[in-house]
């Protein structure tokens, strides 16, 4: 069954704009249902309040919690705190997961390069920067609603997706890297977007793309469905 048929619900609950940007615009190209709470994830705790009352409207098949770790103030604790809520909802209608990135979400921007390093980087903009490797993909980049829609004249999502195989690939490669320091997870839900075999295993176990991080490449469906 076709992505585009198979009718699903994902709720992005994210700490910033950003996400939120990127994702109506995948959702729109995509004809996927993605409704998106910027801001409802500022603090760990605003973020898992956010998680429990749409766990408990059960409205959606899969909820995402965005966390960047440059900009955590909150501790371990809550973070644990989320983890384990991802942990404990299997078995519930609507799933809750936690979707790290370090230093920040525009790392899943840097792994569409054919070629990436998985050099750590500490922060956006100050010590040990990202920022200067998304400059080099977009030159005039900036964390603005306007500068997402104007890209290129189609929008962020749209100039990336050509090149959302390389993210796909380079997301296995670096879940199999021994630096843990690196961490980008928002390949987890543009596979259960894309892929219904990756929805279905999910949904039972709750192990995110096992097949294609043990085997180190994609499975030939989700490839496919990169690549359309």
């Amino acid at each position: 069954m076709s992505r585009r048929n198979e009718r699903i619900s994902v709720a992005i609950i994210s700490e910033g704009e950003t996400e939120a940007w990127y994702f109506k615009q995948l959702s729109t190209v995509e004809r996927i249902h993605i409704s998106t709470y910027p801001k409802e994830g500022i603090t760990l705790n605003s973020l898992f309040e956010k998680a429990l009352d749409l766990l408990e409207e059960g409205s959606y098949n899969f909820i995402f919690g965005l966390v960047d770790l440059d900009v955590l103030k909150d501790d371990k604790t809550k973070l644990q705190k989320l983890e384990n809520l991802s942990k404990d909802n299997l078995k519930n209608i609507s799933k809750f997961y936690l979707i790290k990135s370090q230093p920040c979400f525009e790392y899943w921007f840097y792994l569409h390069k054919e070629k990436y390093s998985s050099k750590f980087f500490s922060t956006w903009e100050n010590v040990n920067p990202l920022k200067p490797e998304i400059k080099k993909i977009f030159d005039k980049y900036e964390k603005s609603n306007k500068y997402y829609r104007s890209i290129s004249g189609r929008g962020i999502y749209s100039s990336l997706r050509p090149k959302l195989i390389n993210a796909g690939k380079n997301s296995i490669k670096l879940f199999n890297e021994k630096n843990t320091e690196t961490v980008c997870e928002i390949f987890y839900v543009v596979g259960v977007l894309f892929c219904s075999k990756c929805r279905e295993q999910n949904c039972s176990d709750g192990k995110f793309f096992d097949e294609c991080i043990k085997s180190k490449h994609l499975c030939d469906n989700l490839e496919k469905e990169l690549t359309k």
